[in-house]
């Protein structure tokens, strides 16, 4: 909510020092999309269709 600061300071403005300071604390940045595409993988490697569960 940086652009309701009443500071002065914008969000845009401000923005790459947020990103840089995420960083230096091991933080990576990515998209929704890439998300997504992670979040899809890893429930296709974890999840076993229903009739592999049964006898």
């Amino acid at each position: 909510m940086f652009h309701v600061n009443r500071r002065g300071v914008h969000t845009a403005e401000l923005l790459p020092e947020v990103i840089e300071g995420l960083r230096k604390k091991g933080f990576t940045l990515v998209t929704v999309g890439e998300m997504l595409k992670e979040k899809t993988a890893e429930r296709r490697t974890t999840e076993t269709p229903s009739h592999r569960e049964r006898p």
